[in-house]
């Protein structure tokens, strides 16, 4: 069986699954259903996420793990496995987008062009879905050092989420 025919019996199964009935969800109510989930492959108004919105996403992972120049095996290791799990794809897949990223990093604004397209793709519930991601790479080498707690706190702040106490 091809990939295409897969993607399309899984997304069949998911559309039967949370429609709660025996008839397939329509476009319409299938979008509804992602644009109110947290799930970071797809944008708010749930469509797949572009490689665009995925860069921008893996923008901040990536630099979760380097913020305190000390790149551990652990928080790389996590990195891609959140890679892989939020956006569905391989550790290759993974692998490709961190060089990507690791290629756009000499670009000046790639942080703030990351955390605007993240804004305005993203709704709260993901975006606090996407900081849990985040300090789960940061928490991944037994600890959290003030460069990350810092860099973490930043990007609430430019996320517009509100701390949690």
């Amino acid at each position: 069986m091809n990939n295409s025919v897969e993607s399309s019996a899984w997304i069949e199964a998911v559309r039967l699954e949370c429609n709660g009935s025996r008839e397939p969800m329509r476009d319409q109510e299938f979008r509804e259903f992602f644009k109110d989930s947290s799930f970071l492959h797809h944008d708010m108004q749930g469509l797949l996420a572009t490689t665009t919105l995925r860069l921008a996403v893996v923008t901040l992972l990536w630099d979760m793990v380097n913020v305190n120049e000390e790149r551990t095996a652990e928080e790389y290791v996590a990195c891609v496995k959140a890679i892989d799990r939020e956006f569905h794809i391989t550790d290759e897949e993974a692998g490709r987008l961190i060089s990507a990223v690791d290629l756009l990093r000499a670009r000046h604004r790639q942080l703030e062009d990351a955390l605007a397209l993240i804004n305005q793709s993203y709704n709260a519930a993901q975006k606090n879905r996407l900081m849990h991601v985040l300090i789960e790479i940061a928490k991944a080498d037994g600890h959290i050092d003030d460069a990350e707690s810092e860099f973490a706190a930043y990007l609430r702040d430019k996320l517009l989420l509100v701390e949690l106490s």
